[in-house]
Parts: C-alpha cells; sequence; structure tokens
C-alpha cells in the first residue's frame, strides 16, 4: 500500500515520503493499492484480513543488511499496529537474525508476527534474499480484536 498517486517503485520510508509529498505523513496515509499489491494476489488473503491497510511493504534484505536498533514509535497513542511476515527461506533463525528487547527471536518462514514497535527491535541478514512482508495496520477495535483473534502468545 502506498500513498495515492505513487507508483510501487517510489520508496515507502517514511521521511522520503515525507519529502515527495511534503508534509507531514501517518502510517494511515499509505492507504491506495499500488500496482505490486494487486499483482500479489497470494498475499491477498493475509492482507485482506485487515482492512484498511496502512503503509505496507515488501523489503528485501542481503546478506550483511540490517537496520540498527531503533524504536519506530515510543508512543502509546500510535494510529497503527505492525504485523511482519518472513516469506523466504532465508528469515529461518540461522540466516536472519530478529532481536526485540532484547532478546532474539526465531523466526519461521511463512508465518506473520505482531511487532511492538514501541520497543527497541533490531535486524540483520546473514544471506541474501531475505523478504519480509511489512504490514501497518489501523489501530481500529476492530482490528486489536481480530489480532487477538489469531495470536498465539500476547
Amino acid at each position: 500500500m502506498g500513498m495515492p498517486g505513487d507508483d510501487y517503485n517510489d520508496g515507502l520510508s517514511m521521511p522520503e515520503a515525507r519529502r515527495r509529498h511534503g508534509r507531514k505523513l501517518d502510517e494511515c496515509d499509505f492507504n491506495a493499492p499500488t500496482e505490486l499489491y494487486n499483482d500479489l494476489s497470494s498475499l491477498h488473503p493475509m492482507l485482506e484480513f485487515f482492512q484498511p491497510l496502512g503503509r505496507t511493504m515488501l523489503v528485501n534484505t542481503h546478506a550483511g543488511g540490517w537496520f540498527p536498533p531503533h524504536k519506530d514509535n515510543p508512543q502509546l497513542t500510535r494510529s497503527t499496529f505492525r504485523i511482519v511476515a518472513f516469506l523466504s527461506r532465508a528469515t529461518q533463525h540461522d540466516a536472519y537474525e530478529w532481536e526485540m528487547a532484547g532478546q532474539k527471536w526465531p523466526i519461521t518462514p511463512g508465518k506473520a508476527y505482531y511487532v511492538d514497535t514501541r520497543k527497541t527491535h533490531r535486524t540483520h541478514s546473514w544471506f541474501n534474499n531475505s523478504i519480509h512482508l511489512v504490514v501497518n495496520v489501523p489501530k481500529t477495535w476492530e482490528n486489536v480484536i481480530k489480532l487477538m483473534s489469531v495470536t498465539q502468545n500476547y
């Protein structure tokens, strides 16, 4: 999901999108299906579980790629919550390191995880083509109930 009028090649990093659109943006502003969203119909069952969606992107991390320790939004009043699905075999625990609040989490390819972006988290890829789907879901009561109904550990 991108900004209305954006192309799937337009970067979805928040600073880049703010520069491109010349204003402050919220995760929920990215609510227009892109061509890539439409072409990836195999992801629709998961993505359509939560509607509407906010900023949603595929991230392909290669060997040595990483995101340093950070908090995306430390506020409890944030407008979205985040789901991450690890889509390639190059996300197994020996290939991709996911750390949340100082604890390394085992990753199972094909599974989706709730990410508490208020907590410090980081990633590191040891192999090429570690593909994961990052979904920002508007934090509505209905979506929180849906999340709780399919979450194993919360």
